[in-house]
């Protein structure tokens, strides 16, 4: 019987260590939290997302992107995207290696949405072009 509760006991702990380890990993970051990013631009002016997803805290603030690296010395450009509707903000251009730039927002952005990070490349560009650094939706103060 002793063993029967223990066994319990240590099924019900690995249960709420997976849950919290999932929501955890699913759960977006609050928007004044800078997440990092690590993505693969694709070639010839295709665009994609950001990996990480914020919740925007404030109504209207532009956000903060920092690049660690845009790889074989190109330059992209970015636009922070609602998620849900596709708002966006306005274009950040030629970003490179330690670009750290403003994000605009748009009066549509409202604290609650989803917000991520669209990065386009350049049409001339014929190369995926990895790109890393770290952003938020919200600069604070």
């Amino acid at each position: 019987m002793k063993k029967q509760k223990i066994c319990k006991s240590v099924i019900g702990f690995v249960l709420t260590m997976i849950c919290i380890v999932i929501v955890l990993t699913t759960s977006a970051f609050a928007g004044t939290s800078k997440s990092n990013f690590n993505v693969d631009v694709p070639k010839l002016g295709r665009s994609t997302f950001s990996n990480t997803q914020q919740t925007k805290t404030y109504t209207n603030r532009s956000g903060e992107i920092e690049f660690e690296l845009v790889g074989g010395g190109y330059k992209i450009d970015c636009r922070l995207n609602d998620k849900n509707n596709g708002d966006e903000g306005a274009w950040i251009t030629d970003c490179k290696s330690g670009t750290c730039k403003s994000l605009p927002s748009r009066a549509s952005h409202k604290s609650g949405d989803t917000m991520r990070v669209r990065f386009d490349n350049k049409l001339t560009t014929y190369v995926d072009v990895n790109a890393y650094g770290k952003w938020r939706s919200d600069i604070t103060g």
